[in-house]
């Protein structure tokens, strides 16, 4: 693990603005959502002039979805917020917006397509939300095509609870419990989405340098709870050794005993032997002699 950074131009490299062939493959690892059917459905029949196939990708610029909003025209509202009795409808201009990809007409079309949302549509959603779309932030454009869906066509989503896999490494628990060749490294942690779609190089140099700080202090609580598990594992090996020696010695203490036991046995037994085949001899000794008599 490398040292923390210690001056600007290293948060700049460590943080560069990653390029659109980039952000395009990112958008493709992180679109693993189930399309809904019935909004996928939608979307076809809006006969729209490009297909949405990759969803961060394709509603970053906003074209889409200034032409989805085109096919939903909306009346006029007087100052009271009341339809006027006459009712002249308002048809978003396709002519206003650009299906550029720089981050100037991507900055441009959204700033005018929150500017038609919020007063000719009245349609509410997070603040944030336009621009993480706009910097392929994971599951923005998912999430806002689904409240665009349900708002223009007052239908519910049916959702598949799914567990997003880019939000794993956000959550301290769950990267504490994790084993540790499954812990992000710190090049991973300083290449979020989130992260990297701050505009300012200083605010960003800061993000990135308490990221680093904090990814330094988990490895140090990661490394003294591994000594401390290593200590442990090495004291129990050694009690475990001191039990089996202690095992062994009892074990050898009682086999020499009952081997003693065994040849005290086994001498009593040859004495016996001895003194019944010495009375024996002497009574044959003894029959001999009456017979010479």
């Amino acid at each position: 693990m490398s040292s923390t950074p210690s001056n600007e131009q290293t948060y700049a490299q460590l943080a560069r603005k990653i390029t659109y062939e980039e952000k395009v493959q990112i958008a493709r690892e992180s679109n693993r959502q189930m399309f809904p059917r019935e909004v996928k459905k939608w979307i076809q029949s809006l006969d729209l002039s490009y297909k949405i196939k990759i969803i961060s990708k394709d509603l970053a610029n906003g074209f889409c979805i200034a032409e989805i909003l085109s096919r939903y025209p909306v009346p006029y509202l007087s100052n009271q917020g009341q339809p006027f009795s006459v009712t002249p409808v308002y048809r978003v201009n396709m002519k206003e917006f650009s299906n550029g990809n720089s981050f100037k007409e991507r900055e441009t079309n959204w700033r005018h397509l929150i500017d038609i949302l919020n007063r000719k549509y009245q349609m509410s959603f997070p603040r944030d939300l336009p621009s993480k779309i706009m910097n392929f932030a994971p599951n923005a454009a998912f999430e806002f095509l689904l409240m665009l869906y349900t708002f223009l066509t007052k239908k519910p989503v049916k959702l598949l609870n799914k567990v997003d896999e880019t939000e794993k490494f956000k959550n301290p628990v769950e990267i504490q419990n994790m084993p540790n060749y499954m812990k992000p490294t710190a090049n991973l942690l300083i290449r979020d989405k989130e992260i990297q779609r701050i505009p300012d190089d200083l605010i960003r140099g800061i993000k990135i340098e308490d990221l680093i700080e904090n990814h330094n202090q988990a490895l140090a609580v990661d490394r003294e709870n591994f000594m401390k598990n290593e200590e442990y594992n090495k004291s129990q090996k050694i009690k475990l050794k001191k039990i089996e020696n202690s095992n062994i010695n009892k074990q050898s203490s009682t086999n020499q005993k009952v081997d003693n036991n065994n040849a005290q046995n086994n001498g009593d037994e040859i004495y016996e032997a001895n003194n019944e085949s010495n009375s024996q001899m002497m009574s044959s000794e003894a029959n001999k002699e009456e017979k010479v008599n």
